[in-house]
């Protein structure tokens, strides 16, 4: 087994490989690590100088022209977000236009203000252009970023033969294949009361998984403290996994659930709710605790 270790994107990032030279495994980790900091500074929204915010944030024309890269990152939200209904909105960078409210009342009027800028009928794809209806609206990536950078050191390491690798970015985490043993790979959800400790256990292999809560990062606004999530969170459910296909999909779709757990999206997604009993809500069979 290879392990490496990081700090990129505000989080803890590692890499496990199983089953893989180590003259490859240092190549691997080596490119993935870089190109997850490549994509962290191209996308930072907190970065007036990174390409996000110079070129979209700060632009001065309606019809933007972007590179491939972004064009298949924003063209995969167009196609998941379809499924929320707006609860998941990389657009909600508009409101935080307003976090420079002094009180909880300025900020309630600002966001009032600056919700009409903001949704998935704002923008579009069109050609290799970016098109926007106002010049309003900004992107926030942060909620779709490290999910592809996830999914993008993936690609890397499937350029090399091993028997698998488990990849954990902050919680965004990728299973590759199983452990040179023959193992499944098994991946602790955390218990929203006491995030130290797992409440239960998930195998599986060549998916993407995510947990998104309103338990752990807090964000303050007027000198309140809110949940990371912005939107109206359904505070009966502590956290929400998801696994799909790909680390990008499962975390639009468990910010969503988070706010709306009643919320259709496609059957090839399982999901696992603990709500505010502890209690395990889940549509796979593959937990345990």
């Amino acid at each position: 087994m290879y392990r490496h270790r990081f700090n990129c994107m505000t989080v803890a990032c590692e890499v496990i490989l199983h089953g893989v030279m180590d003259d490859h495994a240092k190549s691997i980790v080596a490119a993935i690590e870089a190109n997850t900091r490549r994509l962290e500074t191209k996308y930072n929204f907190h970065n007036p100088y990174s390409w996000l915010s110079r070129v979209i944030n700060q632009r001065q024309i309606a019809d933007v022209p972007v590179d491939t890269e972004t064009w298949k990152i924003l063209s995969h939200v167009k196609n998941y977000t379809a499924y929320t209904g707006d609860l998941f909105d990389i657009t909600v960078g508009t409101l935080k236009q307003a976090n420079t409210a002094e009180i909880p009342e300025q900020h309630a009027a600002q966001v009032a203000e600056l919700r009409q800028y903001m949704g998935d009928k704002v923008w579009s794809l069109d050609d290799d252009c970016l098109r926007f209806t106002n010049a309003h609206c900004q992107f926030d990536l942060g909620g779709v970023v490290k999910e592809y950078a996830v999914d993008d050191a993936v690609r890397i390491l499937k350029k090399y033969p091993m028997s698998g690798a488990l990849i954990n970015f902050g919680g965004d985490i990728y299973v590759y294949g199983k452990k040179e043993s023959g193992d499944p790979f098994r991946v602790g959800i955390k218990n929203p009361k006491n995030p130290a400790e797992p409440l239960c256990m998930v195998k599986i292999e060549n998916k993407g998984l995510t947990t998104s809560g309103h338990y752990e990062r807090q964000r303050n606004i007027a000198g309140e403290a809110h949940s990371h999530i912005i939107g109206d969170i359904d505070r009966r459910i502590l956290s929400v996994t998801v696994v799909t296909d790909t680390v990008l999909e499962s975390g639009i779709y468990s910010t969503a659930l988070t706010m709306d757990p009643t919320l259709e999206i496609p059957a090839s997604a399982a999901r696992l709710f603990i709500d505010d009993q502890l209690e395990i809500h889940q549509s796979f069979a593959s937990c345990s605790s």
